[in-house]
């Protein structure tokens, strides 16, 4: 799952697997799921945002994420009202 990463790392799935194991089936060690929850930044939008505010958006991880941004910056279309 995208946004959880490892949701047995989550307070609720730790107490449910606590209380109740048999309510939790794991496959494997999930060491993408950790990575993913590790390294991936989650940002939440929805379908109605228009082009020039998805702009705004990259332009402010422009601002706190430059130099190491400059790739996503360019990409930019800076799409207007």
């Amino acid at each position: 799952m995208l946004f959880g990463g490892n949701l047995l790392r989550q307070i609720a799935l730790m107490q449910l697997s606590q209380q109740r194991p048999e309510s939790v089936r794991v496959v494997g060690e999930l060491q993408s799921s950790d990575a993913l929850m590790e390294q991936a930044l989650l940002l939440g939008t929805y379908p109605g945002l228009k082009g020039w505010m998805l702009d705004a958006v990259v332009q402010e991880f422009c601002e706190v994420l430059r130099p190491s941004s400059s790739q996503i910056c360019l990409r930019s279309t800076a799409s207007q009202p």
